[in-house]
């Protein structure tokens, strides 16, 4: 009985040249599975190319949105790029200066604990010389100026905290970082968008920790928009506060109860910030 399961042999005649009996063809089974395995090869031929498509495209829809704030928020990047992609070490911090360089803080109490030290710390810088030679404030078209030699009197401790208490509404970090008195663009730091807020400056300092927050606060009490504060060293926390109120730093003039400097007095009596003026309290 013949065995079907075989292709027959195809016996041809003798021919110079030619094999006598030629190979045998191959079964119908083999035939369908070489089909079968050949097409999905052929149909994955393009598969990368859709993949590349598909991720060039979803590239392109999620750097939109990063285009478009980079675009509202000049400066973003590059403030944000080292710390957030590439982590780096935290600065090391001169002597004298706290350890904790990237403090947090939400709340009043909480607020003045973490950025106690720091307060005192801005306050020390106050009294010596700023290693920078005097120049132009780059922001401003008066001739206000830097001044390198130590302030003649420095700021109250009680002051420093209730300015950065409203300024930073008892959180820190904020959108500006570190930039504890929401200072404007100051050069040698990175530079965030002011925003629409009516009054608002065209950018703001971004401190990418306690340290450049505090050197980006010190610098701007250095300019000569705020010799007054100084000066008023000798009638106390309160009087302090009133001619920051009247300063041009902000542009309410800290004005919460029809006078200029009230929402700095009202927080250090509210808060009793007068007793961290002593060097030896603690929080």
């Amino acid at each position: 009985m013949p065995d079907f399961r075989l292709p027959p042999r195809l016996e041809l005649p003798t021919t110079p040249g030619l094999p006598a009996v030629l190979p045998a063809a191959p079964a119908p089974e083999a035939v369908r599975g070489a089909v079968w395995w050949q097409r999905p090869f052929q149909r994955t031929e393009k598969h990368p190319f859709v993949i590349l498509g598909l991720g060039v495209a979803l590239l392109v829809s999620l750097s939109a949105p990063v285009v478009y704030i980079q675009s509202r928020v000049p400066g973003l990047w590059s403030a944000l790029s080292a710390s957030a992609l590439w982590p780096v070490p935290p600065p090391t911090p001169p002597p004298g200066a706290p350890t904790n360089v990237y403090p947090k803080a939400a709340g009043t109490r909480a607020f003045v604990c973490a950025l106690l030290p720091w307060a005192r710390y801005a306050q020390a810088l106050q009294l010596t010389p700023y290693p920078q030679t005097p120049g132009p404030h780059p922001y401003s078209d008066q001739p206000q100026y830097l001044d390198s030699h130590p302030l003649p009197h420095p700021w109250y401790v009680s002051v420093i905290l209730a300015q950065w208490l409203v300024e930073q509404g008892a959180v820190t970090p904020t959108w500006v970082g570190y930039n504890f008195g929401n200072s404007s663009g100051t050069p040698g730091f990175p530079a965030v968008g002011g925003g629409s807020a009516y009054g608002a400056p065209a950018t703001f300092a971004y401190g990418s920790s306690a340290l450049d927050g505090v050197e980006i606060y010190e610098i701007n009490t250095r300019y000569h928009f705020y010799p007054a504060v100084a000066q008023a060293y000798l009638a106390g926390p309160v009087a302090q506060a009133l001619a920051l109120g009247q300063s041009p730093w902000d542009f309410a003039h800290y004005d919460c109860c029809g006078m200029d400097g009230s929402s700095l007095v009202q927080r250090i009596r509210s808060d009793r910030l007068t007793r961290y003026d002593n060097p030896q309290a603690g929080c």
